[in-house]
């Protein structure tokens, strides 16, 4: 990409990078075409029929807290589909984060777990709950990713931001009308407070911004995340990690790092992003 704005010094946090071809390979290995774009799956809601709405923050929480925790996941798939053929944005994408939490919990089968004798049983564990979606193994759980990327797609057109902001889960290279349109919706999340939601979809930003994901995103917005309502909200901000998280590095990197998290909070707080991004070559 291009030199990033002035006042924010770069770093790039490790991606794996395709494999080079060899010198007397690569111009046979170019392809004379572009590759056809990935077909989108299709809307769930007819979102010309239907007013797109939002709900509280307090609702979300709750579809969050049901899709976490509830043992009847299928009573809980039910309510959000009739909320969703409304039109109602937010329980598009609790159905997307159901199906792809029940995708990644039936990958693979699990042995069951044996009864402990004069013990009250266990709680259910997440392949468990999920049981109902098919048998665990790897057809089942393709299906149910197929599912929640078209539900994500539709939680997107509704107008859900985080949606918007996860699209349809490909690497944005910077400068593309995608990483535009992932840099709009983390915006969007910012200047709405919805801290946790983008401290939550943090990899989609990798590509897209020149501060660290891990060293700057991550630091101010668990700082900016008092109670974490989520099980991978609090994973991500473990109670020592702002006091702990920059003392592995150099003292120049830690100079760096305590520079972009001043200059994401500056940004923050005057509505002005465009620091954060790389501009790219892309179209």
């Amino acid at each position: 990409g291009t030199v990033p704005g002035a006042g924010v010094e770069r770093t790039t946090d490790p991606v794996a990078a395709p494999s080079a071809a060899k010198p007397a390979e690569a111009a046979s290995e170019v392809p004379a075409f572009a590759p056809p774009e990935p077909e989108q799956p299709s809307l769930m809601v007819d979102t010309a029929r239907v007013v797109a709405h939002r709900v509280s923050p307090a609702e979300r929480a709750e579809y969050r807290r049901r899709i976490e925790q509830s043992a009847d996941l299928k009573g809980v798939e039910q309510d959000l589909l009739r909320r969703a053929a409304t039109g109602e944005a937010d329980a598009a994408a609790a159905l997307a984060d159901l199906y792809a939490f029940c995708a990644q919990a039936l990958t693979q089968p699990r042995t069951p777990r044996a009864p402990r004798p004069g013990k009250p049983p266990p709680p259910p564990t997440p392949a468990e709950r999920c049981a109902a979606y098919g048998a665990p193994g790897a057809l089942t759980a393709l299906n149910l990713r197929s599912t929640a990327r078209a539900w994500r797609r539709t939680a997107a057109e509704l107008g859900d931001t985080v949606s918007q902001l996860i699209g349809d889960e490909s690497f944005a290279r910077p400068g593309t009308a995608a990483a535009r349109e992932r840099q709009r919706a983390a915006e969007a999340l910012l200047r709405n407070g919805d801290y946790q939601g983008l401290l939550e979809n943090m990899g989609y930003l990798i590509p897209i911004s020149v501060l660290s994901q891990g060293d700057a995103w991550r630091p101010v917005l668990c700082s900016l995340v008092p109670n974490c309502e989520s099980e991978s909200c609090r994973m991500q901000c473990p109670a020592d990690y702002l006091a702990t998280s920059l003392r592995r590095l150099a003292p120049r990197e830690q100079r760096v790092r305590m520079g972009q998290q001043a200059a994401l909070l500056q940004a923050i707080r005057s509505g002005r992003f465009d620091e954060l991004w790389d501009p790219g070559t892309g179209p």
